[in-house]
């Protein structure tokens, strides 16, 4: 472990450390330091503490695998987005981190700003276990889960469904006639259709013309008929002698 809190310094290029290798935890708090750089003698640091310094980016860190503690408070960063992109490059086992009183933290504000800063640092750095010195809690990694799980789902339904338009558009390409055949059964449904119109047209017209007869027979047959005379009077012009 290596301590240099409060020692006003503004570099470690006139501090010479034999063991550098070795050093797994350094403490600078309460110092003036601005640049990164000044870490790449010290490539196995696991928790790096820089509380109270002038850092305002990540761009000349170096690359540290196994750094689990970043402590940052009281700094200059300010641009979010840029902040987790790199860190999430460079520090790629982080589990603990601290941003409080830096422009890109709204520890202080609390309520929705700070849910939403919350959200979206534990998004991209989905295996932080403490975040400005709080547990992330249960439910953000429910959520992170969640949200992985969804993407995957999608992916993997997108997948399919490349497949599926894949699968249709050999078997179109390597049957003959497919085309042909799709033309052939549509006209022959335009043709049932036409078929069928036709024989509701003809059936309409059968039915007028049954009506026709029906009030026709009924007004005309079934009217009572006068009474006839059976009797024959034509033989009443002939003689008696011609009968």
């Amino acid at each position: 472990m290596l301590i240099l809190a409060c020692m006003k310094l503004k570099s470690l290029q006139d501090q010479v450390f034999s063991t550098a290798d070795s050093i797994h935890t350094i403490d600078l708090t309460a110092n003036s330091l601005k640049s990164g750089a000044e870490f790449k003698q010290f490539p196995n640091l696991v928790n790096l503490i820089l509380d109270n310094n002038e850092f305002s980016h990540l761009e000349d860190f170096p690359t540290l695998p196994n750094l689990e503690t970043f402590s940052a408070n009281k700094n200059h960063f300010s641009s979010l987005s840029s902040f987790l992109s790199l860190a999430k490059r460079k520090f790629p086992k982080l589990k603990n981190l601290s941003l409080v009183n830096n422009p890109l933290c709204p520890y202080f504000e609390g309520g929705s700003a700070y849910e939403s800063y919350m959200q979206t640092v534990t998004n991209a750095l989905p295996d932080l276990e403490t975040l400005d010195g709080n547990q992330v809690s249960k439910q953000v990694k429910i959520n992170i889960e969640s949200k992985k799980d969804l993407g995957k789902s999608k992916k993997i339904d997108k997948e399919e469904n490349k497949k599926m338009e894949g699968s249709v558009q050999t078997y179109k390409k390597g049957n003959e006639g497919y085309k042909i055949k799709d033309a052939e059964e549509k006209e022959d449904e335009d043709e049932r259709l036409d078929k069928d119109e036709e024989d509701e047209d003809e059936a309409q017209a059968n039915e007028r013309r049954l009506l026709s007869v029906i009030e026709y027979n009924e007004k005309y047959m079934n009217k009572p008929q006068r009474n006839m005379k059976l009797r024959s009077e034509g033989n009443r012009f002939v003689r008696n002698d011609q009968l």
